[in-house]
């Protein structure tokens, strides 16, 4: 089959059939996927062969090779993606404010209920805390990661290496 002319592009097979859109469907399409992530859907989600509109939506790996092709498609995912780890930090902080289920009634004495802590709910808010502190530390480590200090009482550490003229270690000073 001839490559498409204008505005028109093929972006995969249908059994058979090659599929073509327009870059006013890619656009459309995209702002809706750029969409639902920064809501926190993974994109994964958004273009799953079994729920995503199939005339609205690409398949997966065309949207991936639409983000390998269209630098500017890229950085808007980009800015899309670094919105939804912020949406996680937000959910986080609501998961961990939210007390509405921390205490359930144990038993009632003379119309006094006694009162005790509801552990599944708090584990399980605990379980989606540190699931969403997880994505975040592997989606923006610069950000959210662990750092380490590598400092000796908020000094830095004062090192040097004397090396051979084969390379070998010789000599540490200065720790």
């Amino acid at each position: 089959m001839p490559a498409p002319k204008g505005n028109k592009f093929a972006v995969g097979n249908k059994g058979n059939t090659t599929i073509f859109w327009t870059n006013e469907k890619k656009q459309a399409a995209s702002k809706i996927i750029l969409e639902e992530i920064t809501k926190g859907r993974s994109v994964r989600s958004i273009l799953h062969p079994d729920t995503r509109e199939k005339d609205k939506l690409p398949a997966y790996t065309t949207f991936l090779k639409w983000l390998e092709e269209d630098n500017d498609l890229a950085n808007q995912y980009a800015r899309a993606m670094e919105w939804r780890a912020e949406g996680l930090l937000e959910d986080t902080i609501d998961i961990a404010d939210d007390t509405s289920n921390d205490l359930i009634i144990d038993k009632e004495i003379e119309g006094i209920r006694i009162m005790k802590p509801n552990k599944d709910h708090i584990l399980r808010a605990r379980l989606k805390i540190e699931a969403r502190q997880f994505a975040l530390r592997k989606m923006a480590p610069k950000k959210y990661g662990e750092k380490l200090d590598v400092t000796s009482g908020g000094k830095e550490l004062a090192s040097k290496i004397d090396l051979n003229y084969n390379g070998s270690l010789v000599n540490l000073r200065g720790i």
